[in-house]
């Protein structure tokens, strides 16, 4: 079996958001997601999803995820600028 870590997450984020800067949304969805899976309180891999979601004009998966943000950081405390 293969484990997977926290640092794997962070990684499948970063990568997600490099895709995202690259407008390639459907790659920046695939890692996010997968960043997600692995860690599914990450604030900022929601976010930056959310943003593919709405790159690609997704807006109903837009709004889940940005109401997982708002969920999971209801002070909005957690900076996920890109």
């Amino acid at each position: 079996m293969i484990e997977v870590s926290a640092k794997d997450a962070e990684a499948f984020r970063g990568r997600g958001l490099a895709y995202l800067h690259l407008h390639e949304h459907n790659a920046a969805i695939a890692d996010l997601t997968s960043a997600i899976a692995i860690n599914p309180t990450d604030v900022r891999a929601y976010r930056y999803r959310a943003l593919a979601y709405e790159g690609k004009n997704d807006l109903q998966h837009e709004d889940l995820d940005d109401a997982t943000v708002r969920r999971l950081d209801p002070k909005g405390q957690i900076d996920a600028r890109h």
